[in-house]
């Protein structure tokens, strides 16, 4: 009896100790960068370290910015805000812009289809551009170019933007939209950021994204920005960026979704479609029946949720990133 009891007090004093090393931080520098993290994820550091300056050079030579040493990138099993408050589980990472630090979930227990590389480019450009413009971007532009900096294009995105211009469903990209709120929101909030995004680079090229950046810096509003820098109005570009998605996707729910139902129901988007093969150019005007676009919609909806970018939205309780850090 006495030893078992001795056995449990040493147990008890053992715990701490235990506890203690097993939350044991660690931390390499370099250059640029301040890692942070668990034994367990030495190996993750270690190649983020290596990859890390050619990974900044990329994000400061594209956006024109310099992003001062160092950064601090905490490898984390559980998203942790300095003040001890724990993030969602959803969220990948984070950026705290205010702080110059990264926040990553150890891909020893991340959900995310993306390489750990990809969200620590993603994060990092966001860092930039808070620093390039400090009063803040809108979120659309935000998270598109830091997902165009992060080439994060997922194959999903291809027949959700094909779904939302069938159904004239593109968003305006005024006022708070397109919603990165709500259940299925965000899907096409990224994808058609990431395509406004792409089709202003396209447009102006890299500069042009600078010198966009420039005049929001500035003070301008986005359409006097955009104005500036790309010689239209802000409506022109919205028009253009629709268009030119109407004109790639509408004819892509034939293809994905297998069933000749959608081509055959409309004998319009069938002439289009030999309009477009013989010109290359013209836009396809005509829409296909409603029951047929929504066979397809609904098979491309089945696609993008084999292809799931982002994660579904907190449940109540959970918590949420503080206004000022952006999450992925």
């Amino acid at each position: 009896m006495r030893t078992a009891s001795l056995l449990f007090c040493l147990c008890l004093v053992a715990t701490p100790s235990v506890a203690r090393a097993a939350a044991a931080i660690h931390s390499v520098a370099t250059d640029r960068f301040l890692f942070l993290f668990a034994e367990p994820d030495r190996p993750v550091a270690a190649h983020l370290a290596a990859v890390g300056p050619e990974v900044l050079a990329k994000i400061e030579d594209e956006l024109l910015i310099h992003l001062p040493p160092p950064v601090r990138v905490h490898i984390q099993e559980r998203l942790t805000l300095p003040g001890g408050v724990e993030l969602a589980g959803w969220i990948e990472g984070l950026a705290i812009a205010d702080r110059n630090t990264v926040l990553l979930r150890s891909p020893r227990v991340s959900h995310t289809p993306l390489e750990l590389e990809t969200v620590f480019a993603h994060e990092l450009t966001h860092l930039a551009l808070h620093r390039r413009v400090p009063r803040g971007l809108p979120r659309w532009l935000d998270e598109g170019l830091a997902m165009l900096v992060a080439h994060e294009l997922r194959p999903g995105d291809i027949p959700l933007l094909a779904s939302l211009a069938a159904t004239r469903s593109l968003t305006d990209f005024t006022g708070d939209r397109p919603s990165f709120a709500g259940t299925h929101a965000p899907r096409a909030a990224y994808a058609q950021a990431l395509s406004m995004v792409h089709h202003l680079q396209q447009k102006g090229g890299w500069e042009g994204l600078a010198r966009l950046l420039d005049r929001l810096a500035a003070g301008d509003g986005l359409a006097s920005a955009a104005a500036t820098v790309y010689g239209d109005g802000w409506h022109a570009l919205v028009d253009g960026w629709q268009s030119a998605v109407r004109l790639r996707y509408t004819w892509l729910p034939l293809i994905l979704s297998g069933s000749l139902v959608w081509f055959l129901a409309s004998p319009v988007v069938g002439l289009g479609l030999v309009r477009k093969w013989r010109i290359g150019q013209r836009r396809i005007r005509a829409m296909a029946e409603e029951e047929a676009i929504a066979e397809a919609t609904a098979e491309l909806e089945l696609q993008w949720d084999k292809s799931l970018r982002v994660a579904d939205p907190p449940r109540a309780g959970e918590t949420t990133p503080p206004e000022g850090a952006h999450d992925r």
